[in-house]
């Protein structure tokens, strides 16, 4: 949403209290008819809500919202995205890759991956979630065994920034469904456009038996 600044100035004196009567929102030096309209605009969008004595408060979106921005400026910031991971060999010891299909790093190749969403009751069941959209796995062959932070730079820029929930996945081909899928040994991924940290990850994976939490930033 591209927020106006009297909805900015709105949201942020509500971020800073419990309820708000309706001339202690208003910004200073502001038309009273325009500062009516955008109070309207955030109540429609139900960023905000209206009781009949206490005066506003912020709605669960609204809550939602000031969670995601910066205290200085009150602008929307770029935050780590939470993901489940898995990786899994077959019987020949190779691993499965898929290939993005979107931005950023189309093309490239990963471990099987996706967002966790917010009505996921755990990160086991977004991995098993995550699974059950690309393969037949059953929920005993699924556990986790490490935390990745990752953090992609192109040009110095951030443009990626990730905590990876690592799982291991028992999975041979009859499990795999999607069709952009690989199994590939070492040797076969040094020839592929990775994502950033993919060899990484799945190096640690197969080398310890420990829980594992690393850390990655990576110029891609």
């Amino acid at each position: 949403m591209d927020m106006h600044y009297i909805q900015k100035h709105i949201l942020k004196v509500l971020a800073h209290t419990k309820w708000a009567r309706f001339r202690d929102m208003r910004p200073e030096k502001v038309d009273s008819n325009a500062y009516s309209y955008h109070l309207k605009v955030l109540q429609k969008e139900s960023y905000i809500e209206k009781h009949p004595s206490k005066g506003y408060r912020l709605s669960p979106q609204g809550l939602r919202y000031v969670d995601r921005v910066s205290v200085e400026k009150f602008e929307l910031r770029q935050q780590p995205k939470i993901i489940t991971m898995l990786v899994s060999r077959n019987s020949e010891g190779k691993v499965l890759l898929w290939s993005k299909r979107k931005q950023p790093f189309i093309g490239a190749w990963s471990l099987p991956n996706g967002k966790m969403h917010v009505s996921d009751i755990s990160v086991h069941s977004a991995a098993l979630r995550e699974a059950s959209e690309k393969t037949s796995l059953s929920p005993k062959s699924l556990r986790q065994v490490g935390v990745c932070m990752i953090r992609a730079l192109i040009n110095g820029e951030l443009v990626s920034y990730v905590l990876a929930n690592v799982f291991v996945a028992e999975l041979n081909e009859n499990h795999v469904m999607h069709e952009n899928t690989l199994w590939c040994d070492e040797n076969e991924r040094k020839q592929l456009r990775l994502m950033p940290a993919t060899e990484q990850i799945i190096q640690k994976t197969l080398t310890t038996d420990q829980f594992f939490f690393d850390e990655y930033t990576i110029e891609w």
